[in-house]
């Protein structure tokens, strides 16, 4: 009866470990892509509050003073988001 040593053993309970910390990466790693690629730049959010100022009630001087914090589309409802 041969035993192997226990160099030759694979210990399951690491791979499983390994394995679970490849697919979150990959799932992290898809999600933060399809995030990202929703951003619109400042110029365009500036140019959609423009266009839509009478429509959002904003005055001449609101229009003039505001600043883009942050700005997306969203690829379901087609809306853009602009802070």
């Amino acid at each position: 009866m041969h035993s192997f040593p226990p160099d030759y053993t694979i210990n399951l309970t690491k791979i499983y470990f390994f394995m679970r910390k490849i697919y979150l990466l990959f799932i992290f790693s898809i999600g933060y892509l399809f995030s990202t690629a929703q951003t619109i730049s400042e110029e365009a959010a500036k140019a959609l509050v423009t266009q839509y100022s009478a429509a959002a009630g904003l005055s001449k001087y609101d229009v003039e003073n505001f600043k883009v914090s942050s700005a997306y589309k969203d690829e379901i409802s087609k809306a853009y988001l602009i802070y």
